[in-house]
Parts: C-alpha cells; sequence; structure tokens
C-alpha cells in the first residue's frame, strides 16, 4: 500500500508541476519532490540494486526535462527547469541549460545554444539615454546584469567588424554641426554587435539593445559589455529638409574637391534631419552618406548645349538650386536664380 502511495504521490507532484504555467521555484520544488518521492520508494523496494536505484533518478531528470523543454518550444509553456529574468513588464528571458527562450509580450522566442541576439520588439524596453545609464549603471550595476537595456547614445568607435562603442558625452551649444558631441571616454557602453557597421560613422545618434553582462576596468575607464546587441532601425537620417545659404560671389567656389563638385551663388548648403542634427552637405558626401543622385532624384532633367548645339551637361532644377552635371565630370550646384551658360563646364 505504502508503495502505491509514495508512487502515486511522486507522478501527481510531476504531473502538477508541468500543469502550472507561470514561472515559479515551487513549481521545480514540485518536481523534485514527486521524483524523491519515486527514489525514496525504489531505494526501499530495490535496496540490493544500487545501480537501479541511481538511475533511475537520473532517467527522471534527464526525462522531465526533455519533457519540459517540448513544451516550452513547442507549446509555448514557461519552462521549469529555467531561471526567469525580467527586462521589462512586457519582456522576460527563460534561460536554461541548453537554451533560453525570449517571452515577449505576443510570442515566444526558442533560442537553442544562446545563439541569438535580442529577438523581441524594441517597443517592449523602455529607452534609457546613454549619460542617464551610464550614471545608474554605475552605481547600481546589479540591478542591471544579465537584463536587456535599450540605451540611445552617440557612437564614439567602431572597432573591426563588430564591436561598436558609445560614451558618454556632453554637447557645446556653439559647435554642433555635423553630429559633433564632445565625449568623455571614461565611461562607456562597449557592444558586440552581429551586423553590417560599414554604415555607421563616429557621433551617429544610433539606439541600441543588448544583454548587461559584465563591468571592466581599462586602465582608468569604466566599460560596460553588452552582448546579444543588435541596433535598433532607425529613420532619423532618411528624412531632412533643405537650407540653401546665398552668396554675393559669382565665382565658382570648390564645395568637395575629391569629387569636383563646386558652388556658384552659393556659400553653404545644410541638411536637417531634426533640429538638433544638422549636417553639412559637404560632409555628408565626403562620408558617403548622401550622393548628387539623391538629391537630384525625381528632378526633370534639361540638356544643357554650347554654341555648336553639342551636349556639355545636363541641368536639375530643384526648388531652391540648381545642378549641373558637366559631361567632363565636373558638377555645380548654383544659385536657383542663377542663368546657366555652356562655359560653366569649361
Amino acid at each position: 500500500m505504502r508503495s502505491k502511495v509514495l508512487y502515486i504521490g511522486g507522478f501527481v507532484l510531476i504531473i502538477l508541476s508541468f500543469l502550472l504555467n507561470f514561472f515559479s521555484v515551487a513549481r521545480l520544488v514540485l518536481l523534485i519532490g514527486g521524483i524523491l518521492l519515486i527514489d525514496i520508494e525504489t531505494t526501499l523496494k530495490l535496496a540490493k540494486h544500487p545501480f537501479i536505484i541511481l538511475i533511475i533518478p537520473l532517467f527522471l531528470l534527464v526525462f522531465t526535462y526533455g519533457v519540459d523543454m517540448l513544451l516550452a518550444t513547442k507549446l509555448n509553456r514557461v519552462p521549469i527547469y529555467s531561471y526567469e529574468i525580467k527586462s521589462s513588464k512586457n519582456m522576460a528571458t527563460y534561460n536554461s541549460f541548453f537554451y533560453r527562450i525570449y517571452h515577449c509580450q505576443n510570442k515566444n522566442v526558442t533560442d537553442y545554444g544562446y545563439q541569438l541576439s535580442y529577438a523581441c520588439r524594441a517597443t517592449e524596453l523602455e529607452e534609457h539615454d546613454i549619460n542617464a545609464f551610464l550614471s545608474e549603471s554605475l552605481a547600481r550595476f546589479a540591478d542591471y546584469q544579465n537584463k536587456f537595456v535599450k540605451i540611445r547614445g552617440r557612437v564614439s568607435k567602431i572597432s573591426g567588424e563588430d564591436l561598436m562603442e558609445l560614451s558618454s558625452y556632453k554637447i557645446d551649444a556653439n559647435n554642433t554641426l555635423n553630429g559633433y558631441v564632445e565625449f568623455n571616454t571614461e565611461y562607456r557602453l562597449r557592444l558586440k554587435i552581429k551586423a553590417d557597421l560599414s554604415n555607421y560613422k563616429i557621433y551617429d545618434d544610433v539606439t541600441v539593445i543588448g544583454l548587461v553582462s559584465r563591468q571592466n576596468k581599462e586602465q582608468n575607464d569604466t566599460i560596460i559589455e553588452l552582448i546579444d546587441a543588435i541596433i535598433v532601425p532607425s529613420t532619423l537620417y532618411e528624412n531632412y529638409t533643405l537650407e540653401v545659404i546665398a552668396s554675393d560671389s559669382k565665382d565658382l567656389t570648390s564645395y568637395v574637391e575629391k569629387e569636383q563638385i563646386y558652388l556658384k551663388g552659393l556659400s553653404n548648403i545644410y541638411l536637417h534631419f531634426d533640429e538638433s542634427h544638422i549636417y553639412e552637405l559637404k560632409y555628408l558626401i565626403t562620408d558617403k552618406r548622401i550622393t548628387i543622385a539623391d538629391l537630384i532624384q525625381d528632378s526633370e532633367a534639361k540638356e544643357l548645349k554650347d554654341k555648336d548645339d553639342v551636349t556639355v551637361g545636363t541641368i536639375y532644377e530643384k526648388d531652391k538650386f540648381k545642378v549641373i552635371k558637366c559631361q567632363n565630370k565636373k558638377i555645380i550646384i548654383s544659385n536657383k536664380e542663377e542663368k546657366i551658360k555652356a562655359n560653366i563646364c569649361d
């Protein structure tokens, strides 16, 4: 009779632990308790067979782990053999021996072997400013460790193909052109990112998400490392308004020498992505962030001909300026009011 009670009690506890579907140590206690009841009865019953006594609890542990993993990965159940780390009210990870589950607001994502970068939506994490985050995390690092965080800041360093750093910074109100800020590299984030970083430049405004791994000291610098990191896609640099600064001079002035780009009747052109991100056109062209083709897209083209009716270039008219692309590769950006003659391409 006792044998049946212990066996039945053990299996009831195991089944109950699987029926519950929330993270709690109590579920693991129920599961282990059930295995112990079965093991105790097996020990009493088969005292002369130590190998069987040893193998049964190991078998039950492996079997229940396999069932737990199957239910978690295929039926979106909360795994028992795991520990939960909540990064926000909407996002958590369940971390097990050989896999983890990203528990997102509307889905679960299984990460076998801890290979995936952040797999939930960016909106499921609260955004922190880099300066505020570094200040807080230095004082309360344990509160952030092993959690995913979303940080907005400026790129201070790019190393190789997969390492990016964001440092604390301050803005000089008299010098903000082309994204310039003053970095304090004594406090910075270092991210290992599985992404192409070739399109990112120093001073770029970026939002990143990563798992706070550890805090290191390099000489006098404090570095917080983020792993499993991603860069959140941004539309900041997709839309802009143009500011064209006229000049009284009618001479051609070199603007981007390497690209043979000149200005006529203009002193400069600025792109306003927003009120705090203003860039010179020549800076963006030099940095290969924008091209003349980008500027003249959707513009009507008109041939520029000399007195012998030979085409020497093409004129593209925009709302605030004209672009003349000469056959000799010369490019002139002129004041809207300028009258363009063929000899401009000489």
